[in-house]
């Protein structure tokens, strides 16, 4: 909880779905549902593409340059190629939203997400953007043990294009600047192009050892990149350190580039939440 004789030096906008939280079971339930969907001889072309992204094979299961930002826009992408009207798509969607609040699908929360998030509102406004509606982010936080974690929740934000909006709005009520705000997420399009030039700080979340742009940090999981939140929180970035953007030693970089395994931190143990 913030102290009361302390300002809010800086203002952390944390992505919901992948960041928070995480597990194959809610994607592979939206799979199954969109597939019910697909003409029945193209049915197992759709399953294939899907299993082959998902295992991390993102450029020959999609078969182009620009392949999907993530699992969830990949089972729609594939789907809308396979004849499925967006309607469906749509649905199955919000269905996989409704089992979610339901408590139906098993999530995982990352290992130290909670202590960070404790610790960082000592120091910073902590906030959840997510492009879900609110009827289904309140009930999975709560289910996930964190409907008290945030500062401030924000759904159905509309990112890309309401995540700079929503941040300025935190960031002009705290008297900052755009240096003093950190997005985290794991949807580039969504969580870190709009922020890099929006000249915040980002931390990208990227499972397949690929980032399609700049990023000040980028790891495969959340907790590669908690260190690196937590210093940032604490003292906002060393004096004379790396600009929102710029990219840094161990870090990424301004081309777009595959990350080699190696600056990735150890597997951890997480709860499961079912």
């Amino acid at each position: 909880m913030m102290g009361p004789s302390r300002a809010p030096r800086g203002v952390v906008m944390f992505d919901f779905d992948g960041t928070v939280w995480r597990g194959p079971e809610p994607l592979e339930r939206y799979a199954e549902l969109v597939a019910e969907g697909v003409p029945g001889a193209r049915r197992p072309g759709f399953r294939r593409r899907v299993s082959e992204f998902l295992a991390g094979d993102r450029w020959s299961s999609c078969g182009l340059a620009d392949p999907p930002a993530d699992g969830w826009v990949a089972v729609a992408r594939f789907a809308l190629d396979a004849g499925v009207g967006p309607g469906h798509v749509d649905a199955s969607f919000s269905r996989v939203r409704e089992l979610l609040a339901a408590g139906e699908l098993a999530m995982q929360v990352p290992e130290g997400l909670p202590e960070l998030l404790g610790s960082a509102r000592s120091w910073v406004r902590t906030v959840l953007a997510s492009n879900s509606p609110a009827s289904s982010v309140g009930p999975v936080l709560a289910r996930l043990g964190l409907g008290s974690a945030f500062d401030e929740v924000l759904a159905g934000v509309g990112k890309p294009a309401g995540l700079v909006p929503a941040g300025d709005q935190v960031r002009a009520r705290l008297g900052l600047g755009p240096e003093r705000v950190l997005s985290v997420g794991d949807h580039y399009v969504n969580d870190i192009a709009p922020a890099v030039n929006a000249g915040w700080f980002t931390a990208y979340i990227s499972p397949w050892h690929w980032c399609p742009g700049p990023s000040w940090l980028v790891g495969q999981r959340f907790e590669d990149l908690a260190m690196g939140i937590d210093r940032w929180v604490r003292g906002l970035g060393p004096p004379g350190g790396p600009q929102p953007g710029t990219g840094a030693p161990g870090v990424l970089a301004r081309d777009p580039a595959r990350v080699d395994a190696h600056e990735y931190g150890e597997e951890t143990d997480e709860e499961t939440v079912s």
